[in-house]
């Protein structure tokens, strides 16, 4: 299958935009983190986390060749060797408070799609007139949602699991299956929670340029009143090149 992209970020209420996106649809590679925090610290580790990664993703095993549940198991290692490496940066920045940030990662293999996340930026797939998402938010709030408890405001979106922890990361890895059409998202909670699912699937347009979907998610939850920094990351699979 034949990829491409688009991407629309743009900054909250704070003067800078500490989300970071990659993208190369050669290298069949898609990432986009959200720095926790404050600056620079945020930034910083949302930087590390969409330069290195693509870097490790294609020194891995995963990248070609292995079974699905070896590829999984690959990607899931060299995100925790990239947690590492950022708690050994935030080791040596003291002054910076610690170095944070989600992580959501899209590897398109042989037909397939591999996807990770730490945190609560998420994946969806757009197929066939249908929204799914296919990540469960790392917070504090999904996990007393599993077991039907409530929280506060003030803690809900606390993360459970973020890169730049220093316990074993444990990132969520998923496999997909794709056809051709498919368009995956990746986005920071800064679009998704203002836009909710609906909101989302709404903003996709049938035979709309990926650029022009991009742009509307992101206009689209500052209207309803997202304050946050937001990403929204497109990538379309295709058959040919459109």
């Amino acid at each position: 299958m034949k990829l491409h992209f688009a991407a629309a970020s743009r900054a909250g209420h704070a003067a800078s935009n500490d989300d970071r996106w990659f993208a190369d649809p050669i290298r069949g590679c898609f990432v986009v983190a959200d720095g926790v925090g404050q600056s620079p610290a945020g930034g910083l580790a949302a930087t590390i986390a969409v330069e290195c990664l693509p870097r490790l993703v294609d020194h891995s095993s995963s990248a070609r060749g292995a079974a699905v549940e070896d590829r999984e198991a690959h990607l899931a290692a060299q995100i925790e060797r990239l947690n590492a490496l950022v708690c050994q940066e935030s080791a040596v920045r003291p002054a910076l408070g610690g170095l944070q940030t989600t992580l959501v990662v899209a590897v398109f293999r042989a037909g397939r799609l591999l996807v990770a996340h730490l945190g609560d930026s998420r994946a969806y797939r757009w197929s066939r007139g249908s929204l799914r998402r296919l990540t469960e938010d790392h917070n504090l709030q999904t996990a007393l949602k599993r077991v039907g408890a409530a929280t506060g405001n003030h803690s809900r979106r606390q993360l459970r699991r973020f890169l730049g922890m220093p316990a074993p990361a444990l990132p969520e890895v998923h496999s997909f299956g794709l056809t051709a059409g498919d368009v995956i998202l990746l986005c920071t909670d800064g679009l998704a929670r203002p836009l909710g699912d609906d909101e989302i699937a709404a903003c996709f347009i049938p035979s709309a340029p990926l650029q022009a979907t991009a742009d509307s998610l992101v206009a689209r939850a500052q209207q309803l009143g997202g304050t946050d920094d937001m990403t929204a990351l497109l990538v379309a699979a295709h058959d040919r090149i459109p």
